[in-house]
């Protein structure tokens, strides 16, 4: 590796949780495969083109209960 940074080019994301399984779920990075209310609002989401030019995004699920839970998708679409 040339530096720090091309050594972290070979992690594609970085997730605490499973979705739909734990309270809390959290994913940094590439999001190939996301989806927003089991795949009715959002599905197969992917922000990963290219392996040159990367792009990084974060979603995050929170389950409040067993009926209510906020679910949020951001990329740096730009």
């Amino acid at each position: 590796f040339d530096s720090w940074t091309s050594a972290l080019r070979m992690f594609r994301y970085v997730r605490y949780g499973q979705k739909k399984a734990d309270d809390v779920y959290i994913k940094a990075g590439d999001l190939t495969g996301a989806y927003i209310g089991y795949g009715l609002l959002l599905s197969n989401y992917s922000n990963a083109y290219s392996e040159e030019k990367r792009k990084w995004g974060v979603e995050w699920d929170i389950r409040l209960n067993d009926f209510f839970g906020v679910e949020v998708s951001l990329d740096d679409d730009s």
